[in-house]
C-alpha cells in the first residue's frame, strides 16, 4: 500500500459509516488488501491496475458506497476514524523491515 494520507483514512471511513458494524473491520481488512495488492500491481507494471487502483487506500475504496463526512462531534464517524488508523497501524508493523 501506498504511504496513507489523511485523506485515504477519511475515504476508509466513510466507506465504514455505511456499514452495519458487524462488517466494518472485515471490510476494512480487504480495503487494505486491496491497497497492497494495487501497490504491487503499480510497483509491477508502473501503472495503476484497472480495478485495484494506483496501491491508495482511498483508490481501494472506489466503487464502495459511503457517507458524507460526518462532523468530529459524531461518535460513529470517530469509531470509524478510530477503526481505520488503528487498522493503518497494524498495517505499518506489518510490513517488513527494508
Amino acid at each position: 500500500m501506498r504511504p496513507p494520507l489523511i485523506g485515504d483514512a477519511v475515504a476508509a471511513a466513510r466507506v465504514l459509516c455505511a456499514l452495519p458494524r458487524a462488517r466494518r473491520r472485515a471490510v476494512l481488512a480487504a480495503l487494505i488488501a486491496r491497497a497492497e495488492a494495487g501497490e504491487r500491481f503499480r510497483r509491477a507494471e508502473g501503472r495503476a491496475h484497472p480495478v485495484l487502483g494506483n496501491g491508495s487506500l482511498m483508490a481501494a475504496c472506489s466503487g464502495w458506497p459511503k457517507v458524507a463526512e460526518p462532523a468530529l462531534s459524531d461518535g460513529e464517524w470517530l469509531g470509524c476514524l478510530r477503526l481505520v488508523l488503528a487498522g493503518l497501524a497494524r498495517a505499518q508493523r506489518r510490513k517488513p523491515m527494508v
